[in-house]
This record gives C-alpha cells, sequence and structure tokens, in this order.
C-alpha cells in the first residue's frame, strides 16, 4: 500500500530542485500511474510514453509544486487528461469536455483527497454548472489561459510564452476567472448572469 503522508514533504523538496524527492515521487507513483492509463489505452508502448509526459510535465512544474495540495489526485488527473486527449486525438474537441470532477473540485476549493471524496459526489451537479459558465467565457484570453493552466495542466511559463504574456499575466487571468467561477457556483441565483465584460 502506498504511504501518503510523507508527499508535502516530497513537493516542498522537490519545489527546491530536490532530484532525489523526485525519483521518490516517481518510484512511488510510476506503476500506480501506469496501471490506471493502461486501463483506457491497452497500448504498453502508448502507456509508457504517457506516464513519462506526466512526470516530465511534474519536472516542470517543480518550483509551484508546494501549491499542488494533494499529489495522487494531481497526478490521477493529470493522468486522465492525457489519456482521454490520446483517445480524441483525431477530434477536434475542446478541453472543457474533459474536465474531470477533481479539476473542479481543485478550482472551487474543494477536497481531493480519498476520504473526503465520497462526500464531494453530492456536489456533482456543480461540475456540469462548472462546464456551463466556463463554457460562456470560453474562447477569451483569459479563459483560454485557465484552461490551459487548470484543465490541460500545462505549465505557466510555458502558457505565458505561447501566450506572449508574462507569468504574472497568467496567473492574474486564472485568478480572475477562479473568481466568476466560484461566484456563479456560489450564487443562489438559478440564472446564471453575463460574465462581466472583463472577462
Amino acid at each position: 500500500m502506498i504511504d501518503y503522508q510523507d508527499d508535502p514533504e516530497l513537493l516542498h523538496r522537490l519545489s527546491n530542485n530536490d532530484q532525489l524527492a523526485f525519483k521518490m515521487i516517481y518510484e512511488k507513483y510510476e506503476r500506480f500511474l501506469y496501471l490506471l492509463a493502461y486501463k483506457n489505452l491497452q497500448n504498453k508502448e502508448g502507456v509508457e510514453d504517457l506516464v513519462q509526459e506526466i512526470f516530465i510535465a511534474l519536472w516542470k512544474k517543480r518550483s509551484t509544486a508546494t501549491t499542488i495540495l494533494v499529489l495522487k489526485a494531481y497526478l490521477i488527473r493529470m493522468c486522465e487528461y492525457k489519456v482521454w486527449k490520446k483517445n480524441n486525438a483525431p477530434k477536434k474537441t475542446s478541453s472543457l469536455d474533459a474536465m474531470s470532477y477533481d479539476t473542479a473540485s481543485q478550482v472551487l476549493g474543494r477536497a481531493t483527497d480519498d476520504s473526503a471524496m465520497e462526500h464531494e459526489l453530492i456536489y456533482l451537479d456543480q461540475l456540469s454548472q462548472f462546464k456551463n459558465n466556463l463554457a460562456k467565457i470560453h474562447g477569451t484570453k483569459r479563459a483560454d489561459v485557465f484552461i490551459k493552466v487548470k484543465v490541460e495542466l500545462l505549465d505557466e511559463e510555458d502558457v505565458a510564452q505561447s501566450e506572449n504574456i508574462t507569468v504574472g499575466t497568467v496567473r492574474k487571468h486564472v485568478a480572475t476567472v477562479m473568481k466568476y467561477l466560484r461566484e456563479q457556483v456560489q450564487s443562489k441565483n438559478q440564472i446564471t448572469p453575463n460574465p462581466p465584460h472583463s472577462l
């Protein structure tokens, strides 16, 4: 059984460029992620590449590793997205369709650990609302940046470079969209108002 108690410490060390901590995370989760991905891909070579991509992305994100609240949930979310992306590669489908409940939970500030997840099921209806609200601002600069960072789990620096903006601007865009989405989900009004023009 995997012991998750030391994950926060490993993430802290990873944020300080500790290669041994990265190796420990790899050895701890590599087999778990392989089996998770293989259930959906049934392609040994493809699964191996996918798992490598996950850990490469984690290493690139190491400077902000301490922002990952639950490492297992983060890795599962990344694996789910990459599996979906491979299975739907020929189709021009929006990233919104791949959004998992874990993604919405993270943005909304809800717990993502195993024990809490059982209690979170009552909020599944909010995932649909979450997607609908994000779809309303899909195509705007801030929404596109948000999707790349929070849904596609791309590194902030890579997003900044591809969008020709600063990392600070990337974070501002993400924060603005997160605030908007939280307000819509928490609103008691069943009729969601139009997003502000600033989005």
